[in-house]
């Protein structure tokens, strides 16, 4: 499994008279304990990819996939101390990738 990156966003705010709330309002909302599985089936998936040398360049490129990947986050809402927690997870039952990577050489 990989940890995924959590993400907060709260906000503040002070209502005037002419606002049926008078005060200062404020909430959040939040993605927590992020995880994505699945790697270890990363796999070529078509018979496509290629290797080319063009000294002194490299460049490599193929199709590749996940196969059962997993997917979830802890979510959080609130607003004036008030809201509710869930888990969202999910599958990926399947993800085919085209990558393409080259190296330079930048004194060519």
């Amino acid at each position: 499994m990989v940890p995924r990156p959590s993400k907060e966003l709260k906000y503040t705010n002070f209502c005037s008279q002419d606002v049926w709330l008078v005060g200062t309002v404020y909430g959040e909302c939040g993605m927590y304990e992020g995880v994505l599985g699945g790697f270890e089936t990363i796999h070529r998936t078509k018979d496509d990819a290629t290797l080319e040398f063009n000294d002194p360049n490299l460049t490599v490129n193929a199709t590749v996939g996940i196969n059962n990947g997993l997917l979830g986050y802890t979510v959080s809402i609130s607003f004036m101390d008030i809201g509710p927690k869930a888990t969202l997870t999910g599958v990926l039952s399947y993800s085919n990738i085209f990558f393409e990577v080259r190296t330079l050489n930048r004194n060519s």
